[in-house]
């Protein structure tokens, strides 16, 4: 039950003067909400009162207790700070947070630690805090383990660029998909970025759904789920990643936090724009898949941008197989000996798309990896499943369509 500031205020007022006891008050305030009072609450109410760091909505919903994951009000007057006044990229002390807070350092380098949990990019090194104005690429290798199991052959489903929450997200083709990809007896789904859609001015009128927890909330109502199948997704730096960039959010590990509270244990969080997955047990095999979801506009040519991607790297940094989302095209190429593939997208043109000039080529793969005796990337299979306009396929039958 939501109450308004005006009301909690009134409450205090008409029974803080009689009651000595902070515990009492929480109590009392509790009875008057509904809401049994914690520690925390009792705590929180002494603290806040006395020093005044929470805005009024933050307090409410604090006294209330209406939601266990808000961010206790020491930390969402440090995040303010952080963002606001103290500026982005700047570094501050625990001493100097302490001074600023009148707490202790260790009391504020725990609210750093509980921003950090609730998703925020939050950078804690050696006493120091910082809240980076970007989010930086994972650039990181996850061991076998990412497959459940290390293999001679990886067969998995890929898709991108859902943008769910936008109204031309195709619901319809991610769920045919997840269908093939059931039959086909797929366990792993690897996501190549923009899961939702994020919002921003140039696509406010295309959403049914709005705010960062509305879109997550969206997501994990209809995101397709099949037993004993997980989706493993990406973060990109557009789209979902405004977020990161207003906020603060360290936006695909809220998302994944998000999604387990939600039940949505199937949808786990990759990294943010790029990261390496081992496909042997050696870490230092270069039999490595990367999955990327880059920036820049689509070019005249489909296979620029990823031939240029090939040829940009170092060497000895080269994977052996290389996913792209966001160009919304799909495509396989081997630059510089790369099996390459453009991982498509399951959304229909947008408005932007169409102004822009640019085709969404709409669907989904199958992709295949044998790795050799000596742990190298040997044969790659690509089948890529496409679905074109919804008046086409809204006559087939999806559960016979591919029989």
């Amino acid at each position: 039950m939501k109450h308004n500031w005006e009301r909690i205020l009134s409450i205090i007022k008409e029974i803080g003067a009689g009651i000595a006891e902070w515990e009492a008050l929480a109590r009392a305030i509790a009875a008057r909400t509904g809401h049994m009072p914690r520690k925390t609450l009792t705590d929180g109410l002494r603290r806040e009162l006395e020093r005044s760091f929470a805005s009024p909505s933050e307090l409410a919903a604090f006294l209330n207790d209406e939601d266990e994951n808000t961010i206790s009000p020491l930390a969402s007057a440090m995040l303010d700070h952080l963002r606001g006044r103290g500026g982005r990229d700047v570094v501050f002390s625990a001493i100097a947070l302490s001074d600023r807070f009148d707490r202790s350092p260790s009391s504020v380098l725990s609210a750093a630690e509980e921003l950090h949990a609730a998703g925020y990019n939050i950078v804690i090194t050696e006493g120091d805090v910082t809240l980076p104005a970007v989010l930086a690429p994972s650039f990181t290798k996850i061991p076998v383990e990412v497959w459940t199991k290390s293999a001679s052959v990886y067969r998995f489903g890929l898709v991108s660029d859902t943008h769910l929450a936008n109204r031309c997200a195709r619901l319809d083709t991610l769920n045919a998909l997840y269908d093939l990809f059931e039959a086909e007896g797929i366990e792993t789904v690897l996501h190549a970025g923009n899961l939702i859609d994020g919002e921003f001015k140039w696509n406010a009128m295309e959403l049914v759904a709005h705010g960062v927890e509305g879109q997550i909330a969206f997501a994990a109502k209809n995101y397709p789920a099949r037993e004993g199948m997980v989706t493993r997704f990406l973060s990109a730096d557009d789209h979902e990643g405004w977020w990161a960039k207003g906020p603060g959010f360290d936006i695909g590990r809220h998302m994944e936090n998000q999604f387990g509270r939600a039940g949505r244990d199937d949808l786990r969080w990759l990294g943010h724009m790029e990261v390496d997955l081992s496909l042997t047990e050696d870490p230092d095999s270069r039999a490595v898949l990367r999955i990327m979801h880059p920036g820049g506009g689509s070019s005249y040519a489909t296979s620029y941008q990823i031939q240029k991607f090939a040829e940009s790297w170092q060497g000895g940094e080269k994977p052996a197989v290389a996913i792209y989302g966001h160009y919304h095209k799909a495509g396989y190429f081997y630059p510089r000996e790369v099996h390459s593939f453009l991982a498509a997208c399951v959304e229909d043109q947008t408005i932007w798309m169409r102004k822009k000039k640019l085709a969404a080529h709409v669907g989904g793969w199958i992709i295949e990896i044998h790795i050799t005796a000596m742990g190298g990337v040997g044969r790659v299979k690509g089948e890529f499943i496409p679905f074109y306009d919804r008046g086409y396929y809204a006559s087939w039958d999806y559960s016979s369509m591919w029989e």
